[in-house]
């Protein structure tokens, strides 16, 4: 499948960009403290197999972080379904 670069770049801002919003507006509206002064916060974006496509993250530590356990509780599900 061709991918045209120009097109690729205006989705991924875009997306960046609704991301980016997300996060803002949780520092803005949040109880605790350590949200906005801290920037404990993320929005991120995962494809269908669990796997991160886009964080906007506060602090990278949070996207190294949940970019495995995405996937383990379908993992977990299809290796021991619920009886």
């Amino acid at each position: 499948m061709d991918i045209d670069p120009v097109r690729y770049e205006v989705f991924l801002h875009r997306l960046w960009a609704i991301g980016e919003e997300g996060r803002q507006t949780l520092q803005r509206v949040t109880a605790s403290p350590i949200v906005p002064q801290g920037g404990a916060v993320m929005i991120s974006f995962y494809d269908t197999e669990g796997k991160m496509v886009l964080a906007c993250s506060g602090h990278l530590r949070f996207a190294g972080a949940t970019s495995g356990l995405i996937p383990a509780p379908t993992t977990s599900l299809e290796t021991h379904p619920a009886d």
